[in-house]
């Protein structure tokens, strides 16, 4: 990850409080920050991927891919099961 050799990043720290890691400054979650591909570091260290814009419609796109390739398999089965009879 990119944010491990950052001196901000919570490994540099002992923070018992907060086990995770996570940014000292800005109290990021590194984990979830550095997964999402529009996110930037609020110090800017890094830059996001892609636009918010083009990461929702991204992630609208993938959702509806999914449903319509489970309906087709749906589908399919049914279609199987019908002829064995």
């Amino acid at each position: 990850m990119i944010c491990n050799v950052c001196p901000l990043h919570s490994k540099n720290y002992h923070t018992p409080i907060r086990p995770d890691d996570h940014c000292t400054d800005c109290g990021c979650n590194l984990d979830a920050k550095t997964k999402c591909l529009s996110c930037e570091c609020p110090k800017g260290k890094w830059m996001g991927l892609i636009s918010l814009k083009e990461e929702k419609k991204m992630l609208k796109g993938y959702g509806k891919e999914e449903q319509q390739n489970n309906n087709a398999s749906k589908n399919s089965n049914k279609k199987l099961n019908g002829n064995i009879k």
